[in-house]
């Protein structure tokens, strides 16, 4: 080890221990872990320690999770273009606030109000007018997945 760091950085990637049969699952966490560590400067990062990291590095993989996605952002995007709207920018703010209505309108440079009105189109246009705010802005959270990943380079 003391070798190789004199070459120059390491970084290293390290996946869950598990059975041979999940030995690819084990080299894909190990994958994404070595992007977090290059991406956060460390070392060595640990699948474990991805927390909710490892959970967008997983949603990255899945091509049905990507597009259901997708699809999704694009009855947003369509609605948008069609009525001169800002629903999609306003439903990932939100996802990346975390459910948080006044930091998504800072972000956005709105006022609350104004997010939370947009939001309510939102509901509307993907079929969920009734939903909780709290299980909308979940929905957002994985709606905006990929978008919201730091380690995705977005």
């Amino acid at each position: 080890m003391a070798r190789i760091q004199r070459i120059g950085p390491l970084w290293l990637g390290v996946g869950e221990e598990g059975p041979l049969s999940d030995g690819d699952l084990s080299v894909r966490e190990a994958l994404a872990a070595l992007k977090t560590a290059r991406t956060e400067g460390d070392a060595v990062a640990c699948w474990a320690d991805l927390h909710h990291d490892a959970f967008r590095a997983a949603a990255a993989a899945s091509r049905l999770f990507g597009r259901t996605a997708a699809f999704h952002r694009a009855l947003l995007e369509e609605y948008d273009a069609e009525n001169d709207a800002e629903l999609a920018p306003t439903a990932e703010a939100l996802a990346r606030a975390y459910g948080d209505v006044r930091a998504a309108a800072e972000a956005l440079h709105q006022h609350p109000n104004t997010v939370r009105y947009r939001l309510r189109r939102a509901k509307a246009v993907l079929d969920m007018p009734d939903a909780p705010d709290r299980e909308f802005a979940f929905l957002l959270g994985l709606v905006f997945l990929d978008r919201t990943n730091p380690l995705l380079g977005r």
